[in-house]
């Protein structure tokens, strides 16, 4: 096409002006000068280059101003009736207004809600100014890199940051928030160890003491470089702050003539030329991971109510994150086998207790009904109303379809509850339940409202419920899986457990070997999900396993000397006792065999 042929004729130059590719590209020339119409595109090109493409809105940004901004800068109507600066971040900064960034973080809510659930009845409620900023229970719990759903502090990487800086006092937390980045986190070990005292704390000049000491002779702060400025080289906050900007901006062309302003003020101040430039060479060493103190600051509080509120309120604390993280079976899971690791009590679904999201129930955590997978927001609201207008509970299955009506009570909302126990609660067995589902389904449909009032003038009297279709319990690994399916994870006792009770010897749990940061030997009892065999590029066979118990699942690796010897028991669903060394590889635990036995 015309467009292709035109691009073709551009050379590949980065920034490259139409001008400049005129000159350049003799076929370009060649093309425009063919045709009168083609010159007249060039020219209005020309006319066109270097304009928006687009107007943007900043998603946070707000502009700031003491007077009318239509007297200071030109505005336009933007959505929802929200009025938009004409001028890019940059002109609108020169013209003397401050541009603020308001940030929501959906961490406020979860907070929000964990206060919602403890002052619940409370006549003197719980609020976050009560909480100390020296509590020794929430430092255990930083220290032990116990944080999942923490803000800021949950990540793999930063629970090791917390073991190694082994947080004291929230000082510390702040220093984790801003040194755990790209380049600064170079600098966790060092300030590790200076605060065990494992290290001498040294400074470049011993007039960045008092500076530098809280982070024990680490510049960590933006703000930090701003008061190096203003002891050592007089500089102004307004003179400090420019050399901040630069830093933080990590603009090269700045931080060299600020070099010069800042040694020859700092000669002023009484100090050598070769002191001044070794501060200066300081600053600029650290231009990559100077970190506003103020912003560290302000998160790291949000970051230490978190974690005060899960060691003081655990109940409160993983209630609410788990509703929050309805309809993400992965997190859900990952939260409740923490748990379980904490011996805290988690209440299986019910139809006659579970709300719509996880709720506290007799100091455990009640699974709420909408982190079933497949039950409908519909069918649950109904369920929820018609079982709050009843006097007494529903009997069985079929009273339960009478009430909800053939318009709620189908197969597809129905099923995920039996799978997921919500119904035990009437005294049989799943499998008995599933077989009398559609039987309950059809009676539903009879004595729906439409064709009751059609027939009987509203009296469903005239039907007799249809008895249950006993059948045999459904085995425990086909009732584990039917959990998995629509719960995310195995709520009944794992076969593994009792398998572990038997033999009673020293286990490791998956869990545990997932959460492992150094390799460990292992013995585990786990049930084969699948097995992946591959030979060597010397032809040799080996196998992949994925292995589970009640914890978790991991990958278990069998190299040909193992393989040969115990690949007559890899079987799927097969429970195995299985030996060897753990190790991390690409940031995932798997086990390397050394025994098999069943």
């Amino acid at each position: 096409t015309t467009l292709e042929a035109i691009s073709s004729f551009i050379p590949a130059k980065p920034g490259i002006t139409l001008k400049e590719a005129f000159d350049m590209s003799e076929k370009l020339r060649e093309f425009i000068q063919t045709e009168e119409i083609r010159k007249k595109w060039f020219q209005v090109a020309l006319a066109l280059e270097g304009l928006p493409r687009n107007a943007s809105t900043h998603a946070a940004g707000i502009v700031l101003s003491p007077v009318s901004l239509v007297d200071v800068i030109p505005i336009q109507s933007g959505h929802e009736d929200i009025y938009l600066t004409q001028w890019p971040m940059k002109e609108v900064e020169q013209v003397g207004l401050l541009k603020m960034d308001f940030l929501g973080l959906r961490n406020l809510t979860i907070i929000e809600r964990i206060l919602k659930i403890i002052n619940y009845r409370q006549s003197d409620p719980f609020k976050l100014a009560e909480i100390p900023l020296h509590d020794e229970l929430t430092f255990q719990l930083l220290q032990q890199g116990d944080t999942t759903g923490v803000f800021q502090l949950e990540s793999a990487g930063m629970r090791q940051a917390l073991k190694q800086i082994n947080p004291t006092k929230f000082e510390d937390v702040v220093a984790v928030n801003a040194l755990f980045r790209p380049g600064p986190m170079e600098s966790i070990p060092l300030y590790a160890k200076r605060k065990a005292g494992q290290a001498p704390v040294t400074y470049e000049h011993p007039i960045l003491e008092p500076i530098l000491k809280e982070t024990y002779g680490i510049i960590v702060y933006q703000e930090q470089i701003m008061q190096i400025a203003s002891k050592m080289a007089g500089f102004t906050f307004g003179e400090a702050d420019l050399l901040r900007r630069a830093v933080s901006k990590k603009n090269r062309e700045v931080l060299q003539s600020e070099r010069v302003h800042f040694v020859q003020k700092a000669i002023q101040e009484g100090h050598s030329d070769h002191s001044a430039t070794a501060v200066y060479d300081l600053i600029v060493r650290f231009a990559d991971y100077g970190f506003p103190k103020s912003h560290a600051v302000a998160y790291s509080v949000i970051s230490f109510q978190m974690a005060y509120l899960k060691a003081h309120f655990p109940v409160a604390f993983y209630s609410a994150l788990l509703s929050i993280a309805t309809g993400n079976q992965v997190k859900i899971n990952e939260l409740m086998m923490e748990m379980r690791q904490k011996d805290m009590v988690i209440l299986a679904p019910s139809i006659f207790s579970s709300q719509r999201f996880f709720t506290v129930e007799s100091g455990g955590i009640r699974f709420g009904l909408q982190a079933i997978k497949g039950v409908s927001h519909n069918f649950i609201q109904k369920l929820l109303q018609q079982r709050k207008e009843r006097e007494s509970q529903w009997e069985d299955i079929f009273e339960l379809a009478s009430d909800l009506s053939a318009v709620y009570f189908t197969r597809k909302n129905v099923e995920p509850l039996i799978k997921a126990g919500a119904l035990d609660e009437f005294g049989y067995d799943r499998a008995t339940l599933l077989s009398t589902l559609d039987a309950a389904v059809k009676y539903a449909e009879l004595i729906s409202p439409t064709e009751e009032s059609d027939l009987f003038g509203g009296d469903a009297s005239h039907f007799g419920k249809s008895k249950h279709i006993k059948s045999e319990p459904l085995p425990i690994m086909e009732k584990l899986q039917f959990e998995k399916e629509v719960l995310g994870q195995y709520f009944s006792e794992h076969p593994t457990v009792s398998k572990k009770k038997m033999l009673n010897d020293k286990f490791v749990d998956i869990w545990d070997v997932l959460q492992a940061t150094k390799d460990i030997q292992v013995k585990i009892v786990g049930i084969i999900q699948d097995i992946k065999r591959i030979r060597t590029k010397k032809g040799e066979a080996m196998a992949f396993l994925t292995v589970q118990d009640d914890t978790g699942s991991l990958s278990v690796t069998l190299f040909p000397e193992e393989y040969a010897k115990f690949n007559a028991l890899l079987k799927e669903q097969e429970m195995l006792v299985i030996s060897g060394k753990s190790e991390r590889r690409n940031g995932r635990s798997q086990i390397i065999t050394k025994y098999i036995e069943n």
